[in-house]
Formats: structure tokens, C-alpha cells, sequence
């Protein structure tokens, strides 16, 4: 029995691989078929072939071997392959970053300082290290150091690389962190994942070339849609001025329809004189290539130049109107209400107590300390609404800061003794300013409400008119309805309003906005009425339409039949041409 075993034994020396069930081993590494008695040399590893009936191996395949053995064996060779091809794949890999490290150790004496900075430091532009180098830059915790052959490691340190070349190519190329929010970067990163092994990048030659003009098209494409919008609904064209880092003034030309915007084209007026002919030229231009049966109003800021070219451009096309920018309208609002000598003091005494603490960073971090890391300057939507949210942040910390210039450690310093610490301290304690810098929120805050909804991407349009409103009331209601203190108020508000930004469109689009008219609040008085009817007077030069609107306007009132179904609810005469809703 004893010699049987080991005959076994010496026949089957690897009694763990599948293909020795399946055959007899034979002098000089030859083995046997079971099934066909074949007998081959090269071991069992092309028996395996044999009997899988897999061609290759310069092997004859097995014609009377059972199913489940082809079955069996074929598919350990598949799986035996699959895991050799992977195991080399590994192999590269560790190879190409051993690679990397090693070129790593020639780096010159910037590449070593670059090295030595925290990661997340921006690398400077025009540097003398190699950018391929530094594209692959990747810290190891000891010289020589591999990563684990275990595939999770393995996979973890190759997906470790993935992200600090990305990082690398950020910092290198001084991109700003939050382009990685961008829509276009998830599309990237989600696009070579899909593509995988093999991927080309882009060459230059490409991405100026080709790739240039492919998107030149696409876009181009999408305006054409865009344009047929504008046909159909209407839309507003967009005139935003600025000064770039060449001082030259540029204006921008944009066209707004159904939620959409479209950047149309950029001019330089640097060597235009900015009169209300050559603006109102200029704007006159761009209605005609929009087309002015399209354009519902032309919207610019307020500077007096632009006021009277909107009034002159007006004169030339009757059909449309010129609007003046809401958001920048509220902020003049705003700024009038900080020329009061009240506000302004307290304006000026807030800006005092975040000077002070922000020029010394010993106060800075006793603050931060005290206020749970709460700042105290924020920007906002404009310069008099970042102030607005400073005095709101000041008072939201007052505690917070009393606490601290009263602790041991302030009275211990040498700030708490220079004049403008004292003078601080002073402001804080104050009653008079945290009272007064209550009042300035109460006041602004209805106000910055409406700004920040100008401001947003939706259209307010319909909206405006009320909002308005209701900041009124809102101031008046904090003054407890008493005329003498909410009058101030009111009066610059007033001015404002009705000397530029309140236009008949505004009115017209409250009036169609269902969710106002059909309120029991709503008031249809004198100007909205006006409103209304201006509007359907200028837009519709057709009597027999006007009259066919103002029929629907009945139905409008009484709700009959199907709401906006009617020319003046989302027809092609008011709505859909001329886009009271949508502006």
C-alpha cells in the first residue's frame, strides 16, 4: 500500500493543479491523456490545452474528453491568464512610479524646495523645474519605500497618484481651487474614467486647432436655437461696461430670453467719448442686429450718459423700452441711505473696530478665539451691502467681543493701551451704536432682500414692483407706522424709484404676475393701470390687436376659459413676442 501511494505520488508530483486529474505522468516530463491516451511533452500545463480544446501550444485538441472537463479546464486556463496579465499590469505600474521616484532624486534645487512646501502652495509660473517632473511630484513617507503588491493597496496608491497629478497640474498652473466646482471638470475626470487605458491627450496643436473649432461650432449652434427663442418670446439685451487690467473700457453685450443668456459681443470704447449719441449708436447697433421686432427692453446701468441714451434710443424705436439695472439702482438707494450723517458715523465706527482687529493678528486670533471663529468681514452682494453684513456680523459677535475686551489676557496687552484699542473698546460698550446699529439693519435689510433677488440669475421682473412694496412697508412697520421716523426713509426711496428705476414694464409685468393679481392685496390703482396700458399702446401698434388684448384682459380679470391661453397671458401678441414675464 505503501509503494502505491508513493507511485502516486512520484506520477501527480502537484496534486493542487486541476490537470493531473486528467492525466498520468510519463518519462521526462511527458504526461498521458486519460481519455485519448495522447501522450505530449511539456508537462501538464499543455495537457490542459489539450483537453480545453483551446487552440495554441502547438497542441492537438481532445476529441473524447468529457464536457465538464473541457469546461473545468478551460476555464482555469482563462482565470490563469486574466491573473498573469494583471499581475504584469501591477508589475508596470510599480515599475513606471519606482521610475518616478528615482527621477525624483535628480530634481534640481527648486524641484527640492518645491519638495519641502506644504502641499496645496502654489507653484510660481516661469519656475526653472521641469514640469513633467513636477506634474508627478509625490510624497513617501522613507527613502526607498514601495507600496504594498496587495491589490487594495496597490490600487489605493495608484488612485493617491491620480489625484496629486491632477492637484500638481493645478498648482503649477496657478488655477483657481474653485474651477474644480466646475461642471466642464466633472465632465473631464468622468470622461477619462469612461475611456480608460490608452487615452491621448490633447495637443496643443488641438486644443488651438480642431478641438477649437469643434466647440466654435457647437456654440454657434446653440445661439441659432437661442435666436429662434428670441422670435418667438422676445428677450432683453444686456449692456454691462468695465475696465480690464490694460485700462481699457470694454463693453459687454448680452441677450437674455426664457431663462437663457447669450454672450453676443464685447466692444472697445477706449477712445470713444461716452456721449449719449455715440451709446445710444452704439446700443441702436446691437437692437438692429438682435433684430428690434425681437427686443423688449435694452437694460444698462445708471450713469446719466447711458440715462439719456436710453431715453434717445426710446425715441428711435417706440416699440421697445429702455430699463435702467435694478441691482444697481437699490445699491445707489442704498449708498443714499449710508450719506446719512447718523448712518454714516455708524458705518464709520464699524469699519474702525474690523480695521483695528484685522491690521493685528495677536487681536485677530484673541477674536477668533472669543467668537468661535466667526469673522467679522464678509463680502456682499455690493459695497454698502458688505457693510450692511459687517454691522450685521458685529452684532451677531457683541457678546462675544465684550467678553473679550474684558478678559485678562486683552487688559493684559499692550493693544489694550494704544488709543485706537481704547477707542474700540469704547464703540463696543456703547449703547448708543449697538442701538443705532440695530436700527441700520432693520432699515437696509428689506431692502438688500430685493437686491439680492435682482441680483440672482431668476428674472424678477414680475416681482420688482412688489418687492418693493413690501421693503416699504417693512421699514415702516419697524418704525411702528410713525410717518416722522420712517419718512426719511421713504423719501429716499422715493427718489430713487421714481426718478429711474420704476418703468411702465415693471408695473405691466406686476399686473400680469398671477400670483400678485389674484391676491386680495392687490391693487390695481392708477400707475399699474398706466403701466399696463402703456405698454400694450407702445408693443402693439396694431389698433385691432390692442382691442382684440383688451377683450382678453376681461377674460384675464374674470378667469374664464383656460388661464394664459389668451393673447395676454402667454400668447405670441404680449407674452411670448414681447416677454412681460420674461425680461
Amino acid at each position: 500500500m505503501a509503494s502505491e501511494s508513493g507511485s502516486v505520488a512520484r506520477n501527480k508530483p502537484n496534486s493542487n493543479d486541476p490537470g493531473w486529474k486528467h492525466c498520468e505522468r510519463a518519462e521526462s516530463n511527458s504526461v498521458i491523456c486519460n481519455y485519448c491516451g495522447m501522450k505530449m511533452s511539456g508537462g501538464v500545463y499543455r495537457l490542459k490545452f489539450h483537453i480545453a480544446r483551446i487552440p495554441g501550444n502547438e497542441v492537438t485538441m481532445c476529441n473524447q474528453a468529457p464536457p465538464e472537463a473541457q469546461r473545468e479546464l478551460s476555464a482555469f486556463l482563462v482565470a490563469y491568464v486574466e491573473k498573469k496579465e494583471e499581475k504584469k499590469r501591477k508589475a508596470d505600474a510599480l515599475a513606471a512610479l519606482a521610475n518616478r521616484r528615482a527621477a525624483r532624486e535628480d530634481f534640481d534645487i527648486e524641484a527640492s524646495s518645491i519638495a519641502q512646501t506644504p502641499r496645496g502652495q502654489t507653484l510660481g509660473r516661469g519656475s526653472s523645474t521641469d514640469s513633467s517632473s513636477a506634474m508627478f511630484f509625490v510624497p513617501r513617507s522613507s527613502p526607498g519605500s514601495q507600496p504594498s503588491l496587495e491589490g487594495t493597496a496597490w490600487n489605493k496608491e495608484m488612485h493617491n497618484e491620480a489625484r496629486i497629478a491632477a492637484a500638481n497640474f493645478w498648482y503649477y498652473n496657478n488655477i483657481p481651487f474653485n474651477v474644480a466646482k466646475s461642471p466642464y471638470w466633472e465632465n473631464l475626470v468622468t470622461a477619462l474614467t469612461v475611456v480608460g487605458k490608452g487615452f491621448k491627450a490633447p495637443t496643443p496643436h488641438d486644443l488651438s486647432g480642431p478641438l477649437l473649432e469643434d466647440s466654435v461650432a457647437h456654440t454657434k449652434a446653440l445661439v441659432e436655437e437661442q435666436k429662434k427663442v428670441w422670435q418667438k418670446r422676445g428677450c432683453t439685451i444686456l449692456s454691462d461696461g468695465w475696465t480690464d487690467g490694460k485700462n481699457r473700457t470694454l463693453i459687454n453685450f448680452l441677450v437674455a430670453s426664457s431663462g437663457q443668456l447669450v454672450f453676443l459681443k464685447s466692444i472697445d470704447a477706449s477712445h470713444q467719448v461716452k456721449t449719449a449719441s455715440t451709446l445710444c449708436d452704439m446700443l441702436d447697433e446691437v437692437v438692429k442686429e438682435v433684430g428690434v421686432e425681437n427686443v423688449v427692453q435694452v437694460v444698462t446701468d445708471n450713469a446719466a450718459a447711458y440715462v439719456a441714451a436710453g431715453r434717445l434710443l426710446e425715441e428711435r424705436h417706440p416699440t421697445l423700452f429702455w430699463t435702467p439695472c435694478a441691482a444697481h439702482c437699490l445699491d445707489l438707494l442704498l449708498e443714499d441711505i449710508g450719506k446719512l450723517s447718523w448712518v454714516k458715523n455708524v458705518v464709520e465706527d464699524a469699519r474702525n473696530i474690523t480695521k483695528f482687529i484685522y491690521n493685528h493678528t495677536w487681536v485677530l486670533n484673541l477674536m477668533r478665539e472669543h467668537t468661535n471663529g466667526n469673522e467679522l468681514v464678509r463680502s456682499g452682494v455690493t459695497r454698502f451691502a458688505t457693510n450692511f453684513i459687517t454691522l450685521q456680523s458685529i452684532a451677531a459677535s457683541l457678546t462675544s467681543l465684550k467678553q473679550m475686551f474684558v478678559s485678562t489676557r486683552w487688559m493684559e496687552s499692550p493693544y489694550a493701551k494704544k488709543i485706537e484699542g481704547e477707542r474700540v473698546v469704547k464703540t463696543i460698550f456703547d449703547d448708543v451704536f449697538a442701538k443705532q446699529m440695530e436700527e441700520i439693519m432693520k432699515v437696509s435689510e428689506p431692502l438688500v432682500r430685493v437686491l439680492r433677488m435682482v441680483d440672482g440669475e431668476k428674472n424678477p421682473m414680475g416681482y420688482l414692483y412688489e418687492a418693493m412694496d413690501v421693503a416699504k412697508e417693512a421699514i415702516a412697520k419697524y418704525y411702528g407706522h410713525n410717518q416722522r421716523k420712517y419718512e426719511p426713509i421713504w423719501r429716499i426711496i422715493d427718489q430713487r424709484w421714481n426718478k429711474t428705476l420704476h418703468r411702465h414694464i415693471h408695473a405691466a409685468a406686476y399686473y400680469l404676475n398671477p400670483k400678485f393679481f389674484f391676491s386680495p392685496s392687490f391693487k390695481a390703482d392708477e400707475e399699474v393701470m398706466d403701466g399696463i396700458n402703456t405698454c400694450i399702446e407702445r408693443m402693439v401698434p396694431d389698433e385691432d390687436i390692442r382691442d382684440a388684448i383688451v377683450d382678453e384682459l376681461q377674460i384675464y380679470k374674470t378667469v374664464e376659459g383656460r388661464l394664459f391661453s389668451s393673447a395676454i397671458c402667454g400668447g405670441k401678441i404680449m407674452v411670448q413676442k414681447h416677454q412681460i414675464f420674461k425680461s
